[in-house]
């Protein structure tokens, strides 16, 4: 039995640390890390307008509130964003209405096998199962981001609800490298959770290891 519980948890880890930090990369503060770090806006949106309308796109998809707010949203005198582009941030406010819940039950059965089990050995095992898949995953997605960018949004979304033109708002606010350095956070945060928990799992191996046993 122990050994089922070990498979299921060890399975369950990598998707539990990459839902993890997605959820985390859907914080203001990600958005205005990735922010701060793209070149000005090429049709003349100042930074300041840009990081307020990216603070209400992040808002949008996490709260019916948010997204009121959203389609309300001015840019020079006019609505911010048409209607296919709070379209499309509904359909992502949908998908993420089921995408975390189902990370926090990843993230409470993971939690709830290591505390039954009380072994650095899943521990471990866990972490070096995060790490080689994550790496795994890394290589094929950014071994061609904007072709793995496609197939993302072809897979989850309606193929023609997300395609916009360059001087529409919501490519203006979120453009590719938005993304790309989005993906390079959650990639960075996953990496850094499945590491530690080969870390704790080692050094909790050795305090229980009997002295002089090496």
């Amino acid at each position: 039995m122990r050994k089922v519980l070990y498979f299921i948890g060890v399975l369950v880890f990598p998707f539990a640390v990459l839902g993890l930090s997605v959820r985390l990369a859907f914080t203001e503060t990600a958005v205005e890390l990735i922010q701060q770090t793209l070149p000005p806006e090429r049709f003349g949106m100042s930074d300041e307008k840009r990081l307020e309308l990216a603070k209400l796109g992040l808002r949008a998809v996490l709260s019916e509130e948010g997204m009121r707010a959203f389609k309300e949203a001015k840019l020079a005198g006019r609505r911010a964003f048409r209607e296919k582009e709070v379209k499309h941030m509904e359909d992502v406010a949908r998908f993420l209405r089921l995408f975390f819940p189902a990370v926090y039950a990843l993230l409470i059965l993971w939690l709830g096998l290591a505390v039954y089990l009380k072994s650095p050995r899943f521990l471990v095992l866990s972490g070096i199962t995060g790490v080689g898949f994550l790496a795994a995953l890394a290589l094929l997605v950014f071994a061609n981001y904007e072709r793995a960018f496609e197939l993302f949004h072809l897979w989850v979304f309606d193929p023609y609800s997300w395609r916009f033109k360059d001087e529409d708002t919501l490519l203006r606010v979120y453009p590719m490298e938005f993304w790309f350095k989005a993906t390079l956070l959650v990639a960075a945060l996953s990496f850094l959770i499945s590491l530690l928990t080969l870390l704790i799992g080692i050094l909790w191996e050795k305090r229980r290891r009997p002295k002089g046993v090496f």
